[in-house]
């Protein structure tokens, strides 16, 4: 039962608290329009980096997915 109060502490602090005292914020054009291809790894073409970026999101959500199926697994195994 704590935890879940812990769990959401957390993620109020994430999502509001550490936005909202943030000294130095970037603008919604800088945002949506600067792409920032020096990175030290010599990869200067806008795509690749715009496709890098897409399959690192896709990982985090199918490793999520992946680990909630085990424990789901593991829970509702016969014993």
């Amino acid at each position: 039962m704590i935890k879940k109060y812990i769990l959401y502490v957390g993620t109020f602090a994430l999502v509001i608290i550490i936005p909202a005292v943030a000294t130095e914020r970037a603008g919604t054009e800088f945002i949506f329009t600067h792409l920032n291809t020096d990175n030290g790894m010599g990869i200067h073409n806008k795509a690749y980096i715009l496709a890098l970026g897409l399959l690192m999101s896709q990982y985090s959500l199918m490793g999520y997915d992946a680990s909630a199926h085990m424990v789901q697994l593991v829970y509702s195994r016969p014993i």
